[in-house]
């Protein structure tokens, strides 16, 4: 169990649980993903473990979070090498475009690293 997650963010953990012979101790890895939008900064997160034994104690460790700016990068460039398209009054015409990583932030340092590109069209100045 967990508390205090930014907003935006989600979390698992892996194993969700485990079983103590009284000897050897286990290691259980909580992810937290981070949606590319939300708020920067620092969070504390507490993690609770809790026995299968109703008469059990639970235990608590606290981390903190540091969400910080990205520092992945990309291009567009549209495909065909015209930025020039014509189309009919009333018709359609379909433009491709390539978004690339600009810094191949999606092998560094062996992590999946991701960002999210969001496409919004603007009128260009006349």
């Amino acid at each position: 169990m967990y508390g205090g997650l930014p907003a935006g963010a989600l979390c698992t953990f892996s194993p969700t649980s485990v079983t103590l012979n009284g000897v050897s101790s286990q290691t259980v890895t909580l992810t937290v993903s981070t949606a590319p939008n939300m708020a920067l900064g620092a969070q504390s997160i507490t993690v609770t473990g809790t026995p299968s034994v109703v008469s059990g104690t639970s235990h608590t460790a606290n981390v903190s979070v540091t969400v910080i700016p990205t520092t992945e990068s990309f291009t567009i460039a549209p495909n065909g090498g015209t930025s020039t398209y014509s189309v009919v009054a009333g018709g359609t015409a379909p433009i491709s475009f390539t978004v690339a990583s600009k810094n191949r932030f999606h092998q560094l340092k062996q992590q999946h690293h991701r960002t999210a590109a969001q496409l919004h069209l603007h009128r260009a100045p006349v």
